[in-house]
């Protein structure tokens, strides 16, 4: 598969007091989240991400219910196999703003 970004709304997980997970097993823990929390999933053709800012253009991203969005997880996961992913990066959105035909998420590495 190619990279893609997942974005999830209404879960705040990893700050404060709100729920920690620990995992293992990445898998696990992205069909957790996309089961229960998922609303979207965009094409890397479609999104940039540098240094704490994920910009989304609007012709691909709703603008309904911005402030629901909680989480975002950039991965490429292996076409054969859905348990193995090459790559994935956590992120908990702090913000956002519609900027020039963008969503524009403010960032936090989730590690």
């Amino acid at each position: 598969m190619a990279r893609q970004l997942a974005i999830y709304y209404d879960i705040t997980l990893n700050t404060g007091r709100d729920t920690h997970f620990f995992y293992r097993e990445f898998y696990k823990f992205f069909n957790y989240l996309s089961n229960n929390y998922l609303l979207k999933t965009i094409n890397l053709d479609n999104y940039r991400i540098n240094t704490g800012v994920v910009k989304v253009s609007t012709t691909y991203m709703s603008l309904e219910n911005l402030s629901r969005i909680t989480y975002l997880i950039d991965y490429d996961q292996d076409n054969v196999d859905p348990v193995v992913f090459h790559y994935y990066r956590c992120y908990i959105v702090k913000s956002y703003e519609i900027q020039s035909g963008y969503v524009v998420f403010y960032v936090q590495n989730d590690s």
